[in-house]
C-alpha cells in the first residue's frame, strides 16, 4: 500500500521482488492517491482480500517436529540467570532439532554473561536485517534500529517466525496482532502473563518448551492475543524522523 508521494512506489517494489525472485503476482498493490483517496483505497484492499481467500485453500494440518519451526527468542529488562540458563536450554533443544531461532540484538538476555558466554563470547553482531526473512535453520541474531518493544516484535514478526517466547516484566507488553507471543516471568506476577515461573529451575525448560509447542499447535492462544490488545508498529531506521 502507497500513499503515492513516497520513493519507494509500488513500481519499484515489484521490480525488487523480481529481482528476488518473488512473484509480484501473489500480493495486491493499491495506492491511496491513484485509487482516489481512503475509502476507495479500503473497498479496493477489502475486494482483495475477499478474492483472495475465497481463491484459497486451507492447509491440510499434519505432524511435524520441533524442527520444523522458526522461534523469535525477546527479553526485555534484566534477567536472572535462572531465566538466562533455561532459555539457553531452550535454545539449545530448538537448534538440536533444527529449528530456527531470531534473537533481537538488543534482547537482554544477550547481555546476561552466561548465555553471551554459550554463544562465544565476545561482541554478538547482527547477521540478519530489521525484519529480514529467516532464510533456513540455525540461529539468527537481527538487528533492531531502536529499542522500542513493539518495533522490534514486528521486526521478528517479519521474519517469518511462526511464534515469539518473551521474558517481559511488569506489565507484560502488547501482542503482535499477527504472530503469537508468549510472555514469561520468574520475577513478576503479573495476571496476564502466560506463565510464571517459580522453583524448581530445573523444571523451566520443559515448561517453555511445552508453552511453544501448544501455542504452535494452536492448543492455546497467548492472553494478550486472545483479548486483543495488541500493538503494531514499524522502525523507521536510525535515520527516520517522526513529524
Amino acid at each position: 500500500l502507497e500513499h503515492g508521494c513516497e520513493t519507494m512506489h509500488n513500481a519499484r517494489l515489484r521490480e525488487m521482488m523480481r529481482e528476488a525472485g518473488i512473484d509480484p503476482a501473489r500480493y495486491g498493490f493499491a495506492s491511496v492517491q491513484l485509487d482516489g483517496g481512503i475509502d476507495r483505497v479500503l473497498e479496493r484492499i477489502e475486494r482483495w482480500f475477499e478474492g483472495a481467500m475465497e481463491a484459497s485453500r486451507p492447509s491440510a494440518e499434519r505432524q511435524a517436529g520441533l524442527g520444523n519451526l522458526r522461534v523469535g527468542l525477546f527479553s526485555a529488562g534484566r534477567l536472572e540467570d535462572p531465566e538466562a540458563a533455561a532459555l539457553l536450554e531452550v535454545l539449545r533443544i530448538l537448534l538440536g532439532c533444527g529449528a530456527a531461532v531470531v534473537i533481537p540484538h538488543r534482547a537482554s538476555l544477550l547481555e546476561n554473561a552466561a548465555f553471551s558466554e554459550a554463544l562465544g563470547g565476545g561482541p554478538i553482531h547482527a547477521g540478519l536485517g530489521y525484519g529480514q526473512r529467516v532464510p533456513g535453520p540455525g540461529l539468527f541474531v537481527m538487528d533492531t534500529p531502536s529499542a522500542h518493544a513493539v518495533e522490534t516484535l514486528s521486526g521478528l514478526g517479519a521474519t517469518g517466525v511462526h511464534l515469539v517466547l518473551g521474558r517481559t516484566g511488569e506489565p507484560p507488553l502488547p501482542a503482535h496482532p499477527l504472530v503469537p507471543v508468549v510472555q514469561f516471568s520468574a520475577t513478576s506476577s503479573a495476571p496476564d502473563l502466560d506463565l510464571v515461573l517459580r522453583p524448581p529451575a530445573s523444571r523451566w525448560p520443559d515448561r517453555l518448551l511445552a508453552a511453544i509447542v501448544a501455542t504452535a499447535s494452536r492448543r492455546y492462544v497467548p492472553r494478550y492475543l486472545a483479548s486483543g490488545y495488541c500493538d503494531f508498529q514499524l522502525s523507521r531506521g536510525r535515520l527516520g524522523l517522526s513529524m
